[in-house]
């Protein structure tokens, strides 16, 4: 559960999207720039968190009224090198973070960190990862969380919904605003079916 610590919501004065050129990515970078916020979209072709000196070179972009979006992966992971390299972005990320001062960190998760049984979510719902991808997502979850100093929102969404897909997908819900989102385990969950087909994210 969230819980906003502004009293109003508050426009943020940039946002920093780490994979912005993928769906979800893209997506919020769009919306945001629609909505008059300044955003500073990076992609693997302006860092490649997965090099050696990435975390430097992200540094050297963050202001301390920066807002940052964390979606940048390989997914759906599937292996133990795609694994590697999910956690070495992370690590990148998470230098960069403890080495500079932001407003806010907001990391795209998903659902996948829990296991597949067929119930409802709720905010008591235990995070038992069966896979690879959800493994990975847990993990890089608990990185933030030991590096992160300012408010931290974990979104794990449940479905990704890209053009022509299913009608069944869930509607994605809105991004927190700025300064928003610091309570229990820091996360929005959403209730998923008993049967579904998980996009990668």
């Amino acid at each position: 559960m969230l819980e906003h610590l502004n009293p109003t919501p508050q426009k943020p004065g940039r946002v920093v999207v780490l994979g912005a050129y993928g769906f979800v990515g893209g997506t919020c970078a769009r919306r945001l720039a629609a909505r008059g916020v300044p955003v500073l979209a990076l992609d693997k072709d302006d860092i490649d968190l997965t090099a050696s000196g990435a975390a430097e070179q992200l540094q050297t972009r963050l202001a301390p009224d920066d807002t940052i979006l964390v979606v940048s992966a390989r997914a759906p992971c599937k292996d133990t090198g795609m694994m590697v390299d999910n956690i070495r972005i992370m690590h990148a990320v998470c230098t960069a973070l403890e080495r500079s001062s932001v407003n806010h960190v907001v990391y795209f998760s998903s659902d996948a960190v829990y296991s597949d049984a067929p119930v409802p979510l709720t905010e008591e719902s235990q995070t038992e990862p069966g896979s690879m991808h959800g493994t990975m997502h847990l993990a890089r979850e608990l990185m933030l969380k030991a590096t992160v100093k300012a408010p931290l929102a974990v979104v794990r969404s449940t479905f990704d919904l890209r053009r022509g897909g299913s009608a069944q997908r869930l509607r994605a819900q809105p991004l927190p605003p700025a300064g928003g989102g610091r309570a229990g385990d820091r996360s929005v969950r959403r209730r998923r079916g008993a049967a579904r087909s998980r996009a990668g994210r």
